[in-house]
């Protein structure tokens, strides 16, 4: 079965990276894939904000392919890692796509354009379809790994204060950034529910505060 996607508000458009599911990363809200994909391709900051303040995702890929704009010179090699690495987040932290991408089972899953042929098919099937094959990494990653539940670092080191040392250096660093991540690749619904279950001391409210956006 070949399941076939391009346009955000077509069949399977939740697919597309312009679909409008923000992911958040490295303490950044980004309101599509396609924002954080066309903004690691810069190296200066101000072309990485100009991304990021871009209006929507057409808007952010015209901006990512401005010739007066500085690309890391190694971008080929990054980008399919870097890709793959968005769309992760995108589909855990929207349960409702992640369902729809389990869905999909076994199907070969194809950008069906003749725009690109490296991301897509080239809409004859000579093209790589990068960003298919990419999803199917992605679906089989999230159907293969167990649902993984971590217990706020408050309470899993129960004697160690918010700013103390410890907290950057070995295992209690460790888990603490394991923990951001996590954290981060949550929905905005659970984490509500997860912190009133787990309510965080006050020195750790600051902590908290960045997982949701306002």
């Amino acid at each position: 079965m070949k399941i076939k996607f391009y346009r955000k508000n077509e069949a399977f458009g939740d697919f597309s990276n312009f679909s409008e599911h923000p992911i958040k990363h490295m303490g950044t809200l980004w309101p599509t894939v396609e924002h954080y994909f066309q903004a690691s391709k810069f190296i200066s900051t101000d072309d990485q904000l100009a991304v990021l303040s871009a209006h929507n995702a057409f808007e952010a890929a015209k901006i990512g392919r401005q010739s007066t704009r500085k690309i890391r010179t190694n971008w080929d090699s990054l980008r399919c890692g870097i890709m793959k690495e968005a769309l992760k987040a995108k589909f855990t932290q929207h349960n409702d796509i992640r369902e729809l991408l389990l869905s999909t089972g076994d199907a070969e899953l194809i950008e069906h354009t003749d725009n690109d042929h490296f991301w897509a098919d080239g809409g004859d099937g000579t093209g790589q379809n990068m960003l298919g094959k990419l999803l199917m990494e992605v679906r089989k990653e999230l159907s293969d790994e167990p649902q993984k539940y971590m217990q706020p670092p408050w309470l899993y080191f129960p004697n160690a204060k918010c700013f103390a040392p410890d907290w950057r250096m070995g295992e209690h660093e460790s888990y603490l950034d394991e923990w951001i991540l996590w954290c981060e690749n949550q929905n905005q619904c659970f984490l509500k529910e997860y912190f009133t279950n787990n309510k965080p001391p006050v020195d750790w409210l600051n902590v908290t505060r960045r997982f949701f956006v306002d």
